[in-house]
């Protein structure tokens, strides 16, 4: 892994931690919403990363 793909796991793991606090999901369903939206958070920063 690169130090990019590390740093956005890490970016992805710790903005599903922080939506998990926010928006308290309870289940299996909505946590795998939570962990969606982490990642997805991910996608959007090596997306803009890509486009420099």
């Amino acid at each position: 892994m690169t130090d990019i793909e590390v740093a956005l796991a890490d970016l992805g793991e710790i903005a599903t931690r922080e939506l998990a606090k926010k928006h308290r999901p309870l289940g299996l369903e909505q946590n795998k919403k939570v962990a969606k939206l982490g990642g997805r958070t991910a996608k959007v920063a090596r997306d803009e990363l890509e486009k420099i």
